[in-house]
């Protein structure tokens, strides 16, 4: 080996296949993951822990769980994630495009999630959303046999906080 060559020939991410860990392009991802090499040869990798919030079962058979930037992450056959579960007409579209950010139902059923989230009480509350075609939310606690007609997923602080009065 040549004094200077690098070690590692500079080489896509995707060439790595780590079990059980999926590595995200830049483009993917609103964080980046530092990977460096450093002057003794040695990868340096950050890796950060993605965390669901909800897990989806789309109109199209597919399920997936999606974390709290709004990325989906494939479903483990070794981990289940304690998270609500989202059924139904979801319409899960790009976050952005050219143009800049637009709003879709993902985006504002996204919004929805987070502000359950980060709630204690609708946290333990909430163990089902179904969504039906005209975008319209149904919450399903996980205690009783009620179901809380949400309605669109707007005015997400005002109708909670009507909720708990």
């Amino acid at each position: 080996m040549k004094l200077g060559s690098p070690l590692l020939k500079p080489s896509p991410m995707a060439v790595l296949n780590f079990p059980g860990i999926f590595l995200l392009s830049p483009a993917r991802s609103k964080k980046r993951n530092p990977t460096v090499v450093s002057s003794d040869g040695v990868l340096n990798v950050t890796v950060r822990q993605r965390e669901p919030i909800l897990r989806v079962f789309d109109a199209y058979g597919k399920t997936y769980y999606i974390d709290r930037e709004g990325l989906s992450i494939p479903v483990s056959e070794y981990f289940t994630a304690r998270v609500p579960v989202a059924t139904g007409h979801i319409n899960v579209t790009k976050k952005g495009d050219e143009s800049g950010e637009v709003e879709t139902d993902w985006t504002r059923l996204h919004s929805l999630v987070l502000a359950i989230d980060a709630d204690p009480f609708f946290k333990s509350l909430t163990e089902q959303l179904d969504v039906s075609k005209s975008g319209q939310i149904t919450i399903i606690p996980a205690a009783g046999d009620l179901k809380i007609i949400f309605g669109l997923a707007e005015n997400i602080d005002e109708k909670l906080e009507n909720l708990k009065a």
